[in-house]
């Protein structure tokens, strides 16, 4: 096996391990929205918080992540099967054939986004007290969909009177 095809199947390893991880994920969003917003901070500020529905805190921030990927989309089985077919391989160039996958990017739209976050807000009930409690932060992994780099604005979830910033990056 050549040293490329071992680092590669390395780097699929370690994806694995980092998506099956869910505060690394929670957190690494966080720094991603902190780092868009320009703020600056320090690794152990992000506190995992052992309070629900809190995820993070950050100073007075209560963030609370939710993902919004592709429906059925079961990002850690594809992973796996990656590494099997890597481990198949004899060559790098081999094993990147048989792990491709066919990309068909669409434009989403900021208002289509909206929409999702509005569907996935309908699906998770808090009271209105928690909504005033916490920082909500969505993370949109799509993988045939791209929008516009660096995009922000501001919003506000009138049923429960709390301004929010939605960063995309």
């Amino acid at each position: 096996m050549d040293k490329k095809l071992i680092e590669y199947i390395q780097y699929i390893k370690e994806t694995i391990k980092l998506i099956s991880n869910q505060e690394h994920i929670e957190k690494w969003a966080i720094k991603e929205f902190l780092s868009d917003l320009n703020v600056a901070f320090k690794e152990n500020e992000l506190i995992k918080s052992s309070v629900e529905p809190i995820d993070i805190q950050f100073h007075e921030a209560n963030f609370q992540i939710k993902t919004i990927y592709d429906e059925n989309r079961k990002m850690i089985e594809e992973y796996k099967s990656d590494l099997k077919k890597a481990e198949s391989a004899s060559t790098l160039t081999e094993a990147l054939q048989l792990n491709l996958r066919k990309y068909s990017p669409q434009y989403i739209s900021i208002q289509e986004i909206a929409d999702l976050i509005s569907k996935k807000l309908q699906k998770y009930i808090l009271s209105p007290e928690q909504y005033k409690k916490i920082d909500m932060v969505f993370y949109f992994n799509r993988w045939h969909h791209y929008i516009t780099k660096n995009v922000r604005f501001l919003f506000r979830m009138k049923r429960y009177g709390k301004n929010g910033v939605l960063s995309l990056w």
